[in-house]
């Protein structure tokens, strides 16, 4: 079994002799420096809930490579100083690597396989409760990762193309390796995949649905509007917040919503103009990621879809 393989019972015998001996080092500490001798400004503070890369096996400490080779993990302890020091980890696993008989002595099953690690993104990560502890030399640095709800109409962050993101977890140590968190939508009852669907939200239903689940309306444009057509500043920003909230993978490239979706910064720009303001109108636009605005203004004239469940546009 390689270094990260989930526990057999030798194995976990293993870890909890490990245990005993890295509760012997000291009392917890909430934080840490990471040091860097060769270079003291690329000295960090890790603490207790950071997520860190660490650098796999037959990789030389201070090697840069690139980030999606280096392993990732979440501190849940650290305890000792210097070159005893030691952290106690949870890995996170590729799709990838949740594949692997060398990772996963007894694979998912079959179906779990294809319902959901199938449908991953591509930087997307699974949370487990695989523990293990490490030395403080094989981190290489902080890794954002992002938590992501898929089952309402926003999220607490964005996710761009480039960030790493969560939303399920790996249970490797009840029995055959399962996943939690997981939210099946639409009519077709599938996992959310976020490089090859197009979803859209229906706020009445509070659901979810594929576009390719529905039909569309015959009703026109979702949002009509005159070109030349006199509004007012709240008229505008009225219509624009009539805009459908999507998600998903869109005209062949990632914009930066597309994971989370729009409805994240259509909340955003309500939040504005409830908001307390002096005099003017407050400046929405201003607030919107580049070519959000454009983006909004040719789904509004395009036809909406036909929820499946309540027959609303959407």
């Amino acid at each position: 079994m390689s270094r990260r393989s989930t526990p057999s019972k030798k194995a976990v015998l293993a870890l909890q002799n490990t245990k005993r001996k890295f509760v012997k080092l000291g009392s917890p500490k909430a934080s840490t420096l990471l040091g860097d001798v060769s270079d003291p400004t690329k000295n960090r503070t890790i603490k207790v809930g950071d997520c860190v890369y660490v650098m796999p096996p037959g990789e030389k400490p201070g090697t840069s490579l690139e980030g999606f080779k280096y392993w990732k993990a979440q501190v849940r302890e650290i305890r000792g100083d210097g070159e005893k020091e030691q952290f106690l980890v949870h890995w996170f696993y590729t799709e990838e690597h949740a594949r692997l008989e060398s990772n996963l002595s007894i694979l998912p099953t079959e179906e779990d396989q294809e319902e959901i690690l199938d449908r991953l993104g591509q930087n997307e990560l699974l949370s487990s409760d695989h523990e293990q502890i490490i030395s403080s030399q094989t981190i290489e640095d902080i890794v954002p990762i992002v938590s992501f709800d898929d089952k309402g109409p926003s999220n607490s962050e964005n996710i761009s193309p480039q960030d790493y993101f969560m939303r399920f977890r790996l249970v490797t140590k009840e029995g055959r390796p399962h996943f939690l968190g997981v939210t099946k939508h639409c009519t077709c009852q599938k996992v959310y995949d976020p490089d090859q669907t197009v979803q859209r939200f229906c706020p009445s239903c509070v659901r979810w649905f594929d576009q390719a689940c529905m039909v569309k309306s015959k009703a026109g444009p979702m949002v009509p509007f005159e070109e030349g057509q006199e509004e007012t500043p709240a008229e505008e920003v009225k219509r624009f917040l009539k805009s459908p909230i999507t998600r998903g993978y869109s005209g062949g490239h990632h914009l930066y919503w597309g994971i989370v979706g729009t409805g994240r910064v259509l909340n955003q720009v309500a939040t504005v103009i409830k908001g307390p303001f002096d005099g003017e109108f407050p400046d929405w636009k201003s607030t919107l990621p580049k070519g959000f605005l454009q983006e909004m203004e040719a789904l509004q004239a395009m036809p909406g879809y036909i929820c499946p469940w309540c027959e609303a546009v959407i």
